[in-house]
Parts: C-alpha cells; structure tokens; sequence
C-alpha cells in the first residue's frame, strides 16, 4: 500500500529516480528468510538452499517468508500463495529437491527458488547383542577378550 501511494506522489511530481525504486519494490521476488527444524538455512550463490535431513525422513516441516511485504510465497504445486509459509508440511519421499516460487506485489513477477534435500545417513549403533545378551555400545563390551568365545 505504501508503495502505492509512494508513486502517485513521485508519478506527479515526475521524480524518475524515486519511481524507479518504488517500482523496484513492486516486484521483489526475494527470500527474507528460509527456515527448516527452526533453523535459518543460508542461501547459496545460485539461490538455491540445502538442508540435511535424516534418510528415513519422508516429511519435512519449511518455513519462508518473502522479503517485500506484500509478495506473497507458495511451494510448487501449490494452488495458492500465502503471505508466509509457516510450518508448511511438504511431502519429500522420493524427491531429492522442492521449489519455492515468490509472486512479487506486482502481481506478474515470480522467482523460483531450489530447496535441494541431502539425505544422511544415521551410524549410531542403538542396541549390540552377543549370544542373544545385550551389550551397551557406549561402555565395554566384554570384560575380557576370553568372553568373546563364551558358550561358543
């Protein structure tokens, strides 16, 4: 709305200079900030973002907000743009990317934006058994190299 009035004003008063950069913010199509798990990712140079998930992950929740306040955000695919994805529940079985797309306040001008996914893999050993006795990974797991070969 600001922006609106912003231009009549510089619009009769012929100032192109100030009607250059209100245009400039009608159509903003950047990313204020991108959060996965609560955390801000930081963007790439390419505009891209990488989050690191766990590969048994099939949803992951992602929240965005646009930089202008009245561009408005939606994950591709989506029907409709929201002023803010909160919490967004997206679907990633399978995929290893999403996009976010901006429509600027302009109504016209869109960007997407790539959410590349890297799936980890977890190592930590949870639970240890030996001859059907289980044994805590974290401490010592015999009390001598003899107890390997117990009730063999």
């Amino acid at each position: 709305m600001a922006s609106r009035i912003l231009y009549g004003i510089c619009n009769t008063a012929r100032d192109e200079s100030v009607k250059e950069v209100v245009l400039q913010n009608q159509n903003d199509t950047s990313l204020k900030e991108v959060k996965y798990d609560g955390k801000v990712i930081t963007q790439a140079q390419d505009e891209s973002y990488t989050i690191n998930v766990d590969n048994r992950l099939t949803n992951i929740e992602i929240s965005a907000i646009p930089t202008h306040a009245n561009a408005q955000i939606k994950v591709v695919g989506d029907s409709e743009y929201v002023s803010t994805l909160s919490d967004k529940n997206v679907d990633i079985d399978g995929i290893n990317s999403f996009e976010i797309e901006v429509l600027a306040e302009d109504g016209e001008t869109t960007k997407q934006y790539t959410i590349n996914i890297n799936r980890t893999f977890s190592t930590k050993v949870t639970k240890v058994e030996v001859n059907n006795e289980e044994i805590n990974p974290s401490g010592t797991p015999f009390k001598s190299s003899s107890d390997l070969y117990k009730d063999l």
